[in-house]
C-alpha cells in the first residue's frame, strides 16, 4: 500500500474488505485440501501464501 505521502488512500477499505472476506469464509469451517506454501517477502515486508485449496 506504500508509505508516507504515497500511501494508498484505499488501504483502510481494502484491509477491512479482506478481513470481512476471510472471516466469512472461515466461519463456514472449510477443510484444507492442499496446504499452502508460505514465505517471507523482504521487498514488501510481509508474508506470501500460495496454493491454499479449501473445500466446503
Amino acid at each position: 500500500f506504500g508509505d508516507g505521502e504515497h500511501r494508498c488512500p484505499g488501504q483502510p477499505l481494502a484491509l477491512l474488505e479482506s478481513d470481512v472476506l476471510l472471516r466469512r469464509l472461515l466461519a463456514r469451517r472449510p477443510q484444507i485440501v492442499r496446504e499452502p506454501d508460505l514465505g517471507w517477502d523482504h521487498l514488501i515486508e510481509g508474508y506470501w501464501l500460495r496454493g491454499l485449496q479449501l473445500a466446503w
